[in-house]
């Protein structure tokens, strides 16, 4: 008898080939327009390796049913299996005030090791901040 299980993995921002050239085109585009938020400097970027880490730890332990039906953020899952990127870096969850408020003010980025780690719920990042804008 076979059984599966399914889970969602989400992950941050993946620093794939693709996305440091997306993200260096934007950037040489968007230079003279704003000074709003840009990717130059790859805050908090997660590398695939990062992500091959967190499932080879799913993978080896024992319950992932436990797991199933849910969505398990990548980063969260490697603060919990103390799991770091290739320069040991561990980034953090998207809906971390610790990624939140230097996202939306640059200026914190060099000061975000000072900012606490806490994780916003997802509903409250939906009903205010990811709202989709109004046409």
């Amino acid at each position: 008898m076979l059984i599966f299980f399914v889970l969602y993995l989400g992950p941050g921002i993946v620093g794939t080939e693709q996305m440091f050239e997306f993200f260096k085109q934007m950037n040489i585009e968007d230079k003279n327009k704003s000074q709003n938020a840009r990717f130059d400097d790859y805050y908090n970027w997660e590398t695939p390796l990062f992500t091959g880490r967190v499932i080879a730890a799913l993978a080896a332990q024992e319950n992932t049913m436990k797991l199933t039906g849910k969505v398990h953020i990548i980063a969260e899952l490697a603060q919990k299996y103390k799991i770091v990127d290739e320069k040991n870096n561990r980034p953090v969850s998207l809906r971390s005030l610790r990624f939140i408020l230097p996202s939306a003010v640059p200026a914190l980025k060099q000061y975000a090791a000072l900012i606490p780690d806490i994780r916003i719920p997802g509903w409250i990042l939906q009903t205010t901040m990811l709202q989709s804008p109004k046409i």
